[in-house]
């Protein structure tokens, strides 16, 4: 199930972050001297509904996916984020999330860490999403609707 988020997800995602190993911090772009600016931009989403909360079929939120909702000529994924215990089984909110993003009628667009490309192959599997360029550690991705 995909929800927006509202401010009880707030505590969710925070306890998220409690438990988030410093790997998947770096592939979050929370890994650096910024990471309390980041992660008030964050909460702030979700407070206000920017943000898509990844809940299993057993009601557990599993992960969250940050967007960017102001710029006309895209829908920008900022962050993506599951729970390590619960990737596995996670390709059918994933799918459901693309699904539910394609009521914007924009492209999509996603920059991933360089570490993170097994996870941008199957995405690129999954929804058709096209290299568009690299830089320093990312890879930014597009996804037509």
């Amino acid at each position: 199930m995909i929800h927006y988020s509202s401010h009880p997800d707030l505590y969710k995602v925070i306890e998220m972050f409690t438990k988030m190993s410093e790997e998947d911090k770096k592939l979050l772009f929370f890994d650096n001297q910024h990471f309390f600016t980041k992660l008030t931009v964050l909460h702030y989403k979700l407070i206000k509904g920017q943000c898509l909360m990844l809940v299993n079929n057993e009601g557990i939120t599993v992960g969250f996916v940050s967007l960017d909702l102001e710029r006309d000529d895209c829908l920008f994924i900022t962050e993506t984020y599951i729970d390590k215990r619960y990737r596995a089984g996670s390709l059918s909110l994933l799918i459901e999330m693309f699904q539910q993003l394609k009521k914007y009628m924009r492209p999509i667009r996603a920059i991933l860490h360089k570490d993170n490309i097994r996870y941008a192959k199957g995405l690129e599997r999954l929804v058709n999403a096209k290299e568009v360029k690299r830089f320093g550690e990312c890879v930014e991705y597009v996804i037509h609707i």
